[in-house]
C-alpha cells in the first residue's frame, strides 16, 4: 500500500472485492533443480517488509543490508492502480440509485469514457522510465476505476505521481487453495476463472469410504447437480442397484463387499475420504477446494470392514464400475491396485472388458499406477538394477489395462506436518518441519520443555537423572546395525527417566531425511516421539548455548511448509512401461504431500500416486464440462479427454532441458490451463503402432529408427501453425549397475525446426523419420524414449507427445536372478538380490522343507531324500519379470528324458515392494519330495533340476517368451566315515588337557562339522530331568537353527508364555521339548543315543556338556584372520585354539583346503570336564556318525548359567557372586556338588521380579512377580539383605547344569510381609451363587457373617457356582483396609495355577481370585447388570477398555465383527452334513451398550440372503474378554460378545454376512469370503484304439470339479492344470481336457491318473493296458 495525500485505503479490502479477477495463474512446473517460483504460494509487500527491516536495524545499531533491500525493489510485483474518476458504482452511488437501475446506455458510455483514462495513464507509463508489462494490462470500470499490471517494486512511486493516479496498491495474491497449492501445478485455479468447477458432473470414487457429512462436501448450486435424489432413486429401481441417496454431493453410496451402507472408512486410514476430497471438496470456510469443488461424488467402497481382512478383489470393484456406468459417471477415479501388473491385452478378461465398456459410454477411468518405484527400490543393500536388469517397472494393476488413464505422481508445492519450534535471544521465532509421534498425555496444541542433549552415557549422569522428568531427552538416531543393540539399551533407560519426549536427530548418513515415524512400543506410551533433521538440531543446540532459560515447542497440529522435492517426480510412484512395452503411467499429477479431507469434518496429509489419480479425475470431470458447455462434437468423449490432457501435458524435467523417463512420467504433467486454451489435438501411430492416439507405443525395434505419424486436428475456428522438435532421453551405466536417472541424447532430428498448420476446422497428417544411429549413448538392450513437442508459433502452447521403444532383444533378460549355483551349460550370473551377502545367501536358492540351503559341490546340488533335513528340494525365487507360468521337472542329466512334472505356478509376479517385503517368493508347486515313480531317488544318477518359464510379455518382442534354467543335482544319503580306533591321551604336565586323534572321510556332500561333546552319566539321585540330554551334534534343532545363548531381559508375561499346566504354583514340569533334550516316559528306560553303548547308559543317564565344533569352509580367511587349514590330509588343532577354561564351549572354522572328499586325520587338543567325549561328524546333508570315547577322568564338573547375565543383569549393574567369586561372565563352573549365589542391586531403581531355575524340563521359581514363593523359600536356603540389597539362595546339590533366569520391575523390592491373621470379607462377593468354596485347594466353609478367616500372603480362593447359576462376572474389585482399590487382571487359569495374580472366569462353572493379601481385605464381584455393572466400575484390566489398537481416528468407534472362523479364501473341506461353522465376536461395543442380536447367513454375489438367517440372542451371545491377534497383529484387546453359528452349504463360493444389532441400535456387519467344496473332482478317460504291440498310448482326460483349480497327473507327474483365480474368485466351476501319451512296457501296464481340486481332493483311476511283442 502506498499513501498518498495522507489518504491511506487498506489493500485487502480492495482485494476481497477483486479476488476473482486478481489471481495469479501462470503456472510452470519445471522440475529442475530450483524450487519452483515462489509466487505460486502468495505474494507480499515485501519492499515495505524490507524498509521496514532496514529501519529496525538502524534502529539496533546495525548497518543496514542496502543489496537486500535493492533485490526488493527490482522484483517485479503485481500492483493495481486507481484513477481519479468515479467508477460506474460510484456514479450509481452519488445518484442513491442502484446498479442495476443505471440504463445499460449511461453504463457503456461511463465505461468507454474510463477505458479512455486507462488508456492515457498506460501510455504515459510507457512514456516513463518505469519497466512495466503493459502486455498483461486488466481494466476494471464497475466496482472501481483503476487497471492492474506487472512492474518493478521501485517504481511504485513514479507511479504513483502520474497525473490522474488516485492510488497505487500491491496486489495481494489470493489463490483458491486446491488442497495445498497442488492446483497452481496442475492450473485447476485457472478453471475457476473460467467458472469450470465440475457442474454438472459426476466423479465415481471406488475406494474405502467416505464420510459423506463432512462440511467439505457441498454444491454452491444444487439446481446444476446432474443427480437429484428422485433421479438417483429411479435409477435405483430401474437397474436393480442395492446403494441409497445421500446428500446433493454425495448422490449415491454402497459397501459393494459387505453389501451394506455404511460408507466410513473410521477403523482405516480414510484413504477413499482423502481421494474424493481432492476430487471435489468445497470448503468455503477454509478455502480448501478439490480440482472440481462442484462435482458430485458417487461413493463406491469396495474395501470391506474385515478389519482382519481389509482387502477387496476384482469381482467386487468391476461390480462398483459397472453401477458407475448405469448412475451417468462422467470419470471413475481407483486409487487402489496390486504392484506389477499382468498385461492381459488382447485376451478375455472381465476388467478389460469392464474398461471397454467404461470408454464406449465416454467414461474416463483414472488409475493409480503404484507406489512401488522400480524393481529394486527398498532393496536391503540399495543396490540399482544391474545392467542385464531393465525390465524394473512395476506399473500396477489395473492401471497397466489399456482403457485406463494410468497417473503418476510428482511432489506438491508444500507439505503438511507437525513442527519443532524455538526462539532465539527472545525474539526471532522459528519453526521447522519434524516426524512426531504425539504421546498419550501430550497436549492437543503443543509440547514445552527444556533441550537436554544425550551424548553417549550422559543418561547415566545424576543432574540428568533429576532434570530430564518432563523435559526433552535429545539423542542421534543410530540406523547401523552394529549399534542397534545398544541404542535399544539407552533407550531403555531413557524412557525408564520419564521424559515428555525423545527427540531423535539423524545422523551424518541420512541428514535431511524425515518422513517416517518412529515407534518406542508400549513402554514409552505416554512419552512423544519425535524426528528432526540433522540441521534442525544444529539450529536448535546452537540456540540452547546462548540461553539459560531455552525451552523448545513441539507442535501437534499439522503446517504447511514449502517443499524442498516441489516439481519433481515423487520417488515412490512406480514406472512403466507395461510387460508388453505400452507407456503406462501416461500423465502425472501432484501425489506427494497432498492435504485433503479425512473423516469427522478434519484434514489430513497423505502422498501416493493415489493422491496424483483423483487430481486427473477431478481434471477429467471439469473438461467433460468443458465439452458439454462449448457443444464440442467428439466422437468419443473419453478418448478426447484422455487425448487432450495428455497433448497438453508438460514433461516433467529432470534438470534443465532433460525430461524425467517417458517410463516414469508418461506424457508429462497435467496442464488444465494449457487443455482449456488449446483447440488442437494430435493423434500419433506409426513403427509397430497402429493405434492413433496421444502416444507412440514403439515395442522392440532392431535398430535404432522408427516411423512416426502425427495427425493434427484443429476444432477451433483459427489457423494454427507449429514448429516441431524432440527430446529424447537414455539411462547411462555406471560399474555394471543402471542408474536410474535420465540424461539427454545429443542427436538432433533432420525434420527439428519444421513447422505444420492446421486450418481451422480441420486436420493435418506428417510423417516423420527418426533416425539415432549416430547416438552410440544408447546402447543395445537399452530403451529409447523421449517427446515430441509441437510449439505454437504465435503463442505459448505446447502439444507433445511421448514415444517410447525398445532397441535389442525384450526378451532377453532372464525372468529369475541368479542361483547360488551357476545354471547347468551357462556362464555364472551376477546376483541381484541377496538376503545376506556376508555368507553369500542370494534370495533365489534352492531349499528344503526345512528351509535350509541344499549344498553345492562343483556347481552341484545335493539332497538326501531318505535324510531329516534336506529330504525334498524346494525353489524360492527372486523373479525379476512377470511370469504367465514356471513349470517344475526333474530331468535325467544323462538322457535328457523327464522324469517327472513337478508341478506349474501361474502368474508369477515379480519382485515389488522390498522396503516392506521379502526379496524372495517360495514357490509351493515347486516341492520335490524326492521320489520318482513313488520310489526314492537313488544315489549315482545325475539328476537335472529344470525350471521353464513364460514370460509375461504378450507378442511386444520376437516371440520367443519361454526361458528354461538347468541345475544339476544329486542324492547323498550316506553318513560320513569315523574310525573307530580313537586316540585319546593325556598332555603331560597339564591337567586334564587331552589330546583326540580320529580320522574322517565323506564322498559326498563333504564333511561340514565335526563336534567334540563333554558327556557324563549322573545317577537317578541327581537327576530329574525325564531323559536323556542330545549334544549340540545331534541336536533336534536343524543346522543353522541353533538356540541363543542368552534369552534376554524378558518379562513375567513372557517367562510365564508357552508353559503347560504346572504340577504345582512354583514347580512345573514343561512338557514341551526344549531343543537338545529328548522326552522319556517316566518310568521307561533311557532312550538310546547312536554312539553310546548300553554299557555306557548303565552308569546312569547321559548329560552333555561343553562343545568344541570344527566347521569346515573353503575359505583361506575370516575376519581377518588366517584359518587353521588340513595339510597333506591333517588338520592339528593346538592348545592355543581351545579356551582354558573347562567348560566353556567354541567353534573353531578350519579351511578343508581342497580335501573335501578325501579322508582327514583330524588330532585336537581338549579339556576334558567329563568322564566321556562324544564326537559326531556330520556332512552338509545332516548325515552323520557317532561314537562315545572316555577320556581317563572319573570327577566332572557341574555348572550354573545365568541367561540373562549380558542383555539384563550386567547392563543394570548387578553384582552376582558365586561361592563367594563374583562373576563376569554368565558360567560358573565347580566340582563341588553345591553352590551359593548372591545378587546384589547397586540401588533401589530396580528389584528382581522373577528368579527360576531350570535344569532339562524342571523349572522351579524362586521369585514370581515380586513374591517369594514360600515353598521354594527353604529348599534354597533364600534370604534377602536389604541394606546390602542382596538376594542369597542355595542350589544343593548341584549334580548337573542349572540355568537360572531372572527379570526386573521397577522400584526397590518388596519387604517380605510376616504371615498374620486376616479377614476376607465376602459380603460383597454374591456367595448365593456358590455351592463349595476352596482356599488353597481345600474346601470351607463361610459363616453367616461371610467372614474368610485366614492368614496373610498369596490365597488361591476358588467359588463354585450352583448348578444352573450362570451369571456373567464383569470383574473383581479388592478394597482394602487403607483405602486402596485394586481392580484385579483378568487371567486364564493356567496363569493362576503357576502363581500369577489375578481372578479367571468359567461361566456357570468358577470364579478363581489369587492374590497376596497383607491386610484385611473386602471382595468385591461385579456382576453383569449389577448395581456396580450399571454405574460402569471398570471391567477387569483397564488395558481392556482401550479396544482395538489400529490407526489413530478421533471419530466414535461404531461396533466391529471380527470372524475367528472361516478365515478369509479358506478352503473348507466337506463334512456329511455339508455345513459350515461360523464364530467370532463382536468388539468395540461402547459400555453403556450390549449387542442385542446377531444374524448369520449366507449371501449371493449381490447381497441377497441364500437360505435361511441363524438368529442369535440372549445365552446365545457371552460376552468374554478378548484379545485377538493374527498375523502378528493385535487389533483387538477388549470386551467381546462372542457367537457362533452353523449353516447349510450348497455352492463352492460362500459368502458369509454377520450382522450385529446392539440394544441402542447400532450396527456391524461384514461379508467374508470361504470356499466350501461339496464335491470330490470328476475324472474320466478314453483310451484311444492302438496297435497291441505299440510302444506308446494315447489317453484322452477329462475332469471337472465346482472350485477355482484342478490339476490333472499321470502318477506323481502334472500333466494339466486350469485356475481361474485370477479371473474371479465368486464363481466356481471348473473343466479340464487333455490328451497324455504314455509309453509302455512289454506285457501289462498300469497307469494312474488323478485329478486334484483346490482343497487337496481327487480322483483317481488305475488303467491296465497290455503290450505284445
Amino acid at each position: 500500500m502506498i499513501k498518498k495525500d495522507g489518504k491511506r485505503i487498506l489493500a485487502s479490502v480492495l482485494s476481497a472485492a477483486l479476488a476473482i479477477s486478481l489471481i495469479n495463474y501462470k503456472v510452470d512446473v519445471k522440475a529442475a533443480d530450483k524450487v519452483l517460483n515462489p509466487a505460486l504460494t502468495g505474494v507480499k509487500n515485501v519492499s515495505a517488509e524490507a524498509k521496514q527491516a532496514d529501519n529496525q536495524s538502524k534502529a539496533e545499531g546495525i548497518e543496514p543490508k542496502s543489496d537486500t533491500l535493492k533485490a526488493e525493489e527490482d522484483k517485479q510485483v503485481r500492483v493495481i492502480v486507481e484513477l481519479d474518476k468515479d467508477s460506474v458504482l460510484d456514479e450509481a452511488n452519488e445518484r442513491n440509485m442502484s446498479l442495476s437501475s443505471l440504463s445499460e446506455s449511461f453504463k457503456e458510455e461511463k465505461k468507454k469514457e474510463l477505458k479512455s483514462e486507462q488508456d492515457e495513464v498506460i501510455a504515459e507509463i510507457k512514456k516513463s522510465n518505469i519497466e512495466a508489462d503493459t502486455s498483461d494490462v486488466r481494466n476494471y470500470d464497475t466496482v472501481f476505476n483503476g487497471v492492474a499490471l506487472n512492474v518493478k517494486a521501485g517504481d511504485i512511486a513514479k507511479i504513483d505521481d502520474i497525473d490522474g493516479v488516485k492510488n497505487v496498491y500491491i496486489s495481494e495474491e489470493f489463490e483458491r487453495p486446491l488442497l495445498t497449492a497442488s492446483g497452481e501445478m496442475t492450473g485447476a485455479a485457472y478453471t475457476g476463472n473460467l467458472d469450470y468447477k465440475g457442474e454438472g458432473t459426476v466423479v465415481a470414487v471406488i475406494d474405502s469410504g467416505i464420510d459423506y457429512n463432512h462440511k467439505a462436501f457441498t454444491l454452491d448450486n444444487e439446481s446444476r447437480a446432474r443427480l437429484s435424489e428422485a433421479e438417483v432413486n429411479k435409477l435405483i429401481e430401474e437397474k436393480g442397484l442395492n446403494g441409497r441417496y445421500y446428500t446433493p454431493k454425495i448422490p449415491y453410496g454402497y459397501n459393494y463387499y459387505d453389501f451394506n451402507t455404511n460408507l466410513y472408512d473410521s477403523y482405516g486410514v480414510m484413504h477413499g475420504m482423502h481421494v474424493s476430497g481432492i476430487v471435489g471438496a468445497n470448503d468455503k470456510e477454509k478455502k480448501l477446494y478439490g480440482v472440481a469443488p462442484n462435482a458430485q461424488i458417487l461413493a463406491l467402497k469396495v474395501f470391506s470392514d474385515d478389519l482382519q481382512y481389509p482387502t477387496t478383489f476384482t469381482d467386487i470393484w468391476l461390480k462398483a464400475m459397472d453401477d458407475a456406468i448405469s448412475l451417468g459417471a462422467d470419470v471413475v477415479n481407483m486409487s487402489l491396485g496390486s504392484s506389477a501388473g499382468f498385461s492381459v491385452e488382447g485376451e478375455k478378461y472381465p476388467e478389460t472388458e469392464m474398461f471397454e465398456k467404461a470408454r464406449r459410454a465416454g467414461v474416463v477411468v483414472t488409475v493409480a499406477a503404484g507406489n512401488d518405484g522400480t524393481i529394486t527400490d527398498g532393496n536391503y543393500y540399495g543396490v540399482k538394477p544391474l545392467e542385464g536388469n531393465f525390465d524394473t517397472a512395476l506399473i500396477a494393476n489395473p492401471a497397466l489395462d489399456e482403457g485406463s488413464f494410468a497417473v503418476a505422481s510428482m511432489d506438491n508445492l508444500k507439505k503438511y506436518s507437525r513442527a519443532i519450534g524455538w526462539k532465539e535471544k527472545n525474539t526471532n521465532e522459528f519453526k521447522e518441519q519434524a516426524d512426531v509421534v504425539p504421546g498419550a498425555n501430550a497436549p492437543a496444541d503443543k509440547l514445552t520443555g527444556k533441550w537436554i542433549e544425550l551424548a553417549d552415557g550422559r543418561e547415566d549422569d545424576p543432574f540428568i537423572k533429576r532434570n530430564i522428568k518432563g523435559n526433552f531427552a535429545v539423542i542421534e538416531l543410530v540406523n547401523d546395525t552394529e549399534g542397534k543393540q545398544a541404542f535399544v539399551e539407552r533407550l531403555k533407560k531413557i524412557v525408564a527417566l520419564e521424559p515428555s519426549a525423545i527427540v531423535f536427530y539423524n545422523p551424518e548418513s541420512e541428514a535431511e531425511r524425515i518422513g517416517r515415524n518412529i515407534s518406542l512400543g508400549d513402554e514409552a506410551g505416554n512419552i512423544t516421539v519425535v524426528r528432526i533433521k540433522r540441521s534442525t538440531f544444529n539450529k536448535i543446540s546452537n540456540a540452547n548455548k546462548m540461553s539459560m532459560r531455552f525451552t523448545v515447542d513441539i507442535f501437534m497440529n499439522e503446517e504447511p511448509f514449502e517443499n524442498p522435492s516441489a516439481g519433481r517426480l515423487s520417488y515412490f510412484s512406480s514406472w512403466g512401461p507395461t510387460p508388453d512395452l505400452r507407456i503406462k503411467p501416461e500423465i502425472t499429477a501432484p501425489g506427494g504431500s497432498i492435504y485433503s479431507t479425512a473423516e469427522d469434518g478434519r484434514y489430513q496429509n497423505m502422498s501416493g500416486t493415489s493422491m496424483a489419480s483423483p487430481q486427473v479425475a477431478g481434471a477429467s470431470a471439469l473438461i467433460r464440462q468443458y465439452i458439454r458447455e462449448n457443444q464440442l462434437n467428439v466422437d468419443n468423449a473419453s478418448d478426447f479427454t484422455k487425448l487432450l490432457l495428455m497433448n497438453t501435458a508438460k514433461p516433467v524435467l529432470y534438470k534443465e532441458d532433460t525430461p524425467y523417463f517417458v517410463r516414469q512420467q508418461g506424457s508429462g504433467a497435467l496442464d488444465l490451463k494449457n487443455a482449456l486454451e488449446t483447440t488442437v489435438v494430435v493423434k500419433a501411430e506409426g513403427t509397430n503402432d497402429n493405434k492413433a492416439d496421444g502416444k507412440l507405443e514403439i515395442k522392440e525395434v532392431g535398430e535404432k529408427k522408427f516411423r512416426a505419424k502425427l495427425t493434427l486436428e484443429n476444432f477451433g475456428s483459427e489457423p494454427k501453425t507449429y514448429s516441431i522438435s524432440t527430446r529424447a532421453v537414455y539411462e547411462p551405466v555406471t560399474e555394471g549397475y543402471r542408474t536410474e536417472t535420465p540424461e539427454a541424447v545429443d542427436s538432433p532430428q533432420s525434420f527439428e525446426g519444421s513447422e505444420v498448420t492446421v486450418s481451422g476446422k480441420s486436420s493435418n497428417t506428417i510423417e516423420l523419420d527418426f533416425d539415432y544411429t549416430g547416438a552410440d549413448e544408447i546402447r543395445v538392450n537399452n530403451f529409447l524414449e523421449g517427446f515430441i513437442e509441437l510449439k505454437e508459433v504465435d503463442d505459448e502452447s505446447t502439444l507433445s507427445i511421448p514415444f517410447l521403444g525398445f532397441y535389442g532383444d525384450w526378451e532377453s533378460e532372464r525372468a529369475i536372478d541368479a542361483f547360488q549355483v551357476k545354471e547347468d551349460g551357462i556362464d555364472k550370473r551376477e546376483v541381484q538380490f541377496f538376503v545376506n551377502k556376508l555368507v553369500n545367501a542370494a534370495s533365489s536358492m534352492f531349499i528344503t522343507s526345512a528351509t535350509l540351503r541344499l549344498p553345492v559341490v562343483n556347481d552341484t546340488l545335493y539332497f538326501s531324500p531318505s535324510g531329516a533335513y534336506h529330504k525334498d528340494v524346494a525353489v524360492r525365487l527372486a523373479p525379476l519379470r512377470n511370469m504367465d507360468e514356471i513349470e517344475y521337472s526333474i530331468i535325467d542329466g544323462d538322457t535328457n528324458e523327464t522324469l517327472r512334472v513337478i508341478g506349474k505356478s501361474l502368474k508369477v509376479r515379480k519382485l515389488n515392494s522390498l522396503g516392506r517385503k521379502a526379496s524372495f517368493n517360495i514357490m509351493p508347486d515347486s516341492w520335490w519330495d524326492g521320489r520318482i515313480g513313488g520310489k526314492l531317488a537313488t544315489e549315482g544318477v545325475n539328476y537335472i533340476y529344470q525350471i521353464k518359464a513364460k514370460l509375461n510379455t504378450g507378442n511386444s518382442g520376437g516371440g520367443n517368451n519361454e526361458q528354461v534354467y538347468r541345475y544339476k543335482l544329486k542324492v547323498d544319503s550316506t553318513a560320513p566315515e569315523l574310525s573307530e580306533d580313537i586316540e585319546v591321551k593325556s598332555v603331560e604336565g597339564k591337567n586334564r588337557l587331552k589330546r583326540v586323534k580320529f580320522r574322517v572321510k565323506d564322498s559326498g556332500s563333504g564333511v561340514e562339522q565335526i563336534y567334540l561333546n563333554s558327556l557324563k552319566f549322573v545317577g537317578e539321585e541327581g537327576n530329574n530331568q525325564s531323559g536323556p540330554a542330545l549334544p549340540p551334534g545331534v541336536d533336534p534343532t536343524p543346522p543353522g537353527k541353533k538356540k541363543p545363548s542368552s534369552i534376554g531381559n524378558i518379562s513375567n508375561d513372557a517367562l510365564n508364555a508357552g508353559e503347560d499346566k504346572a504340577t504345582a504354583a512354583d514347580e512345573m514340569t514343561i512338557s514341551k521339548d526344549n531343543a537338545g533334550e529328548v522326552k522319556n516316559a517316566p518310568g521307561n528306560k533311557p532312550t538310546a543315543i547312536d554312539g553310546i553303548s548300553g554299557e555306557d547308559l548303565k552308569l546312569g543317564k547321559p548329560k552333555f556338556g561343553k562343545y568344541l565344533i570344527l566347521n569346515f569352509t573353503d575359505e583361506a580367511e575370516k575376519d581377518g584372520k588366517i584359518l587353521p587349514k588340513v595339510t597333506d590330509g591333517k588338520l592339528v588343532i593346538s592348545d592355543d585354539m581351545i579356551p582354558s577354561d573347562p567348560s566353556e564351549s567354541r567353534e573353531i572354522y578350519v579351511n578343508r583346503n581342497g580335501s573335501r572328499n578325501e579322508e582327514i586325520e583330524v588330532e585336537s587338543s581338549f579339556l576334558a570336564d567329563a568322564s566321556h567325549i562324544y564326537i559326531t561328524v556330520k556332512d552338509y546333508l545332516s548325515n552323520q556318525r557317532n561314537v562315545t570315547v572316555k577320556t581317563g577322568e572319573s570327577a566332572s564338573y557341574n555348572s550354573v548359567s545365568f541367561l540373562n547375565f549380558y542383555d539384563s543383569i550386567k547392563d543394570r549393574g548387578v553384582k552376582v557372586y558365586a561361592d563367594g567369586k563374583l562373576l563376569d561372565d554368565d558360567k560358573y563352573d565347580t566340582l563341588d556338588k553345591k553352590v551359593d549365589l548372591k545378587l546384589v542391586m547397586p540401588d533401589d531403581n530396580w528389584h528382581l521380579s522373577t528368579i527360576y531355575i531350570r535344569e532339562g524340563h524342571s523349572v522351579k521359581y524362586l521369585i514370581r512377580d515380586s513374591r517369594v514363593s514360600p515353598g521354594m523359600k527353604k529348599e534354597y536356603n533364600y534370604s534377602y539383605d536389604k541394606n546390602e540389597r542382596a538376594v542369597s539362595f542355595t542350589i544343593d546339590p548341584l549334580k548337573s547344569n542349572k540355568e537360572i533366569v531372572t527379570s526386573f520391575a521397577k522400584g526397590a523390592m518388596p519387604e517380605e510381609v510376616e504371615e498374620k491373621d486376616i479377614k476376607v470379607d465376602l459380603k460383597k462377593a454374591g456367595l448365593g451363587n456358590f455351592k463349595e468354596i476352596k482356599l488353597d485347594n481345600k474346601d470351607i466353609t463361610i459363616g453367616e457373617d461371610e467372614i474368610l478367616e485366614t492368614r496373610s500372603g498369596y490365597i488361591k480362593l476358588d467359588l463354585r457356582f450352583k448348578d444352573g447359576v450362570k451369571p456373567v462376572v464383569k470383574g473383581v474389585i479388592l478394597h482394602k483396609k487403607d483405602g486402596e482399590n485394586i481392580i484385579l487382571p483378568l487371567k486364564g487359569a493356567l496363569d493362576l495355577d503357576t502363581g500369577a495374580s489375578g481372578y479367571s472366569f468359567a461361566k456357570g462353572f468358577s470364579v478363581q481370585i489369587h492374590y497376596n493379601l497383607t491386610d484385611d481385605t473386602q471382595i468385591e464381584i461385579i456382576y453383569e447388570g449389577s448395581e456396580a455393572d450399571k454405574k460402569g466400575t471398570p471391567y477387569g484390566n483397564d488395558l481392556y477398555n482401550d479396544g482395538y489398537n489400529g490407526v489413530n481416528n478421533t471419530k466414535t468407534k461404531y461396533p466391529v465383527v471380527f470372524l475367528e472362523s472361516p478365515s478369509l479364501m479358506a478352503v473348507i473341506p466337506s463334512n456329511n452334513e455339508k455345513t459350515v461353522k461360523v464364530e467370532g465376536f463382536i468388539g468395540n461395543v461402547k459400555s453403556d451398550d450390549k449387542v442385542e442380536t446377531i444374524e448369520v447367513s449366507l449371501v449371493d454375489d449381490k447381497g441377497k440372503v441364500v437360505g435361511e438367517k441363524v438368529a442369535l440372542s440372549g445365552d446365545d451371545i457371552k460376552a468374554i474378554a478378548k484379545k485377538y491377534s493374527y498375523g502378528g497383529n493385535s487389533p483387538y484387546n477388549g470386551l467381546g460378545y462372542t457367537f457362533s453359528a452353523t449353516l447349510p452349504v450348497k455352492d463352492f463360493c460362500v459368502n458369509i454376512r454377520v450382522e450385529a444389532v446392539t440394544k441402542k441400535g447400532e450396527k456391524a456387519s461384514i461379508v467374508r469370503r470361504a470356499f466350501y467344496d461339496l464335491t470330490d473332482p470328476v475324472l474320466t478317460y478314453e483310451v484311444l484304439t492302438r496297435k497291441l504291440d505299440s510302444r506308446l498310448v494315447t489317453i484322452k482326460l477329462h475332469s471337472t470339479d465346482d472350485s477355482l483349480r484342478l490339476k490333472l497327473y499321470n502318477g506323481d507327474s502334472l500333466v494339466g492344470i486350469v485356475d481361474k483365480t485370477d479371473k474371479t474368485m465368486a464363481y466356481g466351476g471348473v473343466v479340464i481336457d487333455k490328451e497324455i501319451t504314455v509309453p509302455l512296457n512289454l506285457g501289462q501296464n498300469k497307469i494312474k491318473i488323478s485329478a486334484v481340486d483346490l482343497a487337496g481332493f481327487k480322483d483317481e483311476k488305475e488303467i491296465s493296458i497290455f503290450r505284445t511283442k
